[in-house]
């Protein structure tokens, strides 16, 4: 018994197995791998047109995002230059220039307001695709107070207090709206978290 080597010891499982046992073992093993290695590879391949396909979606959704963005940008520079006119129009009847004649504010104001309308019009069906429901409902309560702003300085008497007070308030309420308006805006586009 003291004759034990490693090779003794194999050669009597051998032949207690059987040496075909043996030999399907290991074709048993190698089958396996080989037919794992193969699964692995589908899975790989089909993960990777997965991801492809998740590279492209999200290719078109920043160019989408990038075109919403510049849509929101857009409406919102026309919105300000609406409420600048306002803001001129109401704290100021007169504007002095020393290089160009006087500027009648409230003459001004309803020289250029039916264009700025215009362009709102223009892009009445795209504000309303893109912008969120809450800065839309800002939207609308913007239109309908430029609107009587406009009235007001329709009606507008110089000789009256009332008339000054009306058009200061609805300016107020403008003001009010367009600081709404940005909160709602920089929540949406997540300015205050970059």
């Amino acid at each position: 018994m003291s004759d034990l080597t490693p090779w003794s010891i194999a050669g009597a499982i051998l032949s207690s197995l059987g040496g075909g046992a043996l030999i399907v073992a290991v074709l048993f093993k190698w089958l396996g791998d080989l037919t794992a290695k193969r699964i692995l590879q589908r899975e790989q391949n089909a993960v990777l047109v997965s991801l492809e396909g998740l590279k492209q979606e999200l290719g078109l959704a920043r160019l989408s995002y990038d075109k919403h963005v510049q849509h929101v940008v857009d409406y919102y520079a026309m919105f300000y230059k609406s409420y600048q006119l306002c803001q001129r129009t109401a704290h100021f009847d007169l504007i002095r220039h020393p290089d160009r004649p006087d500027l009648d504010t409230k003459k001004d104001y309803l020289d250029r307001i039916d264009d700025i309308a215009d362009e709102w019009n223009n892009r009445q069906g795209l504000v309303r695709l893109v912008l969120p429901r809450k800065a839309l409902e800002l939207h609308e309560q913007a239109l309908a107070e430029l609107n009587t702003f406009k009235d007001f300085v329709k009606r507008f008497n110089r000789n009256s207090e009332k008339s000054r007070d009306n058009l200061r308030d609805s300016f107020h309420r403008i003001d009010a709206i367009k600081t709404s308006l940005e909160g709602c805006l920089r929540e949406h586009l997540r300015t205050d978290k970059i």
